[in-house]
């Protein structure tokens, strides 16, 4: 997820000449309204960071002998500057 910092920024700017004497409840709650009505402001699909690792998440379903259903994941861990293209680790 990436978020659209000038967006905010302009938005910040503007609580802040309209209510210069909001407290931190009433501008986390203006900075929400915001958010919620312009949901432009945030790329679910954009990568927040670039580094050397990054990550994936797979769920899936498991079903015991004696009829139980579980829901499960793992997360896997995976390195740039590893050339094998397989995660260097995971956890469930």
């Amino acid at each position: 997820m990436k978020v659209n910092r000038q967006d905010l920024k302009w938005y910040i700017d503007n609580v802040k000449r309209n209510y210069p004497n909001s407290t931190s409840e009433e501008f986390a709650d203006h900075l929400a309204n915001y958010i919620e009505m312009n949901p432009g402001c945030i790329d679910v699909n954009g990568v927040a960071r670039t580094g050397r690792y990054s990550y994936s998440t797979v769920g899936y379903g498991v079903m015991s002998l004696f009829g139980e259903k579980y829901r499960m994941g793992r997360i896997e861990v995976f390195d740039r500057e590893d050339e094998s293209g397989y995660q260097v680790h995971e956890g469930i």
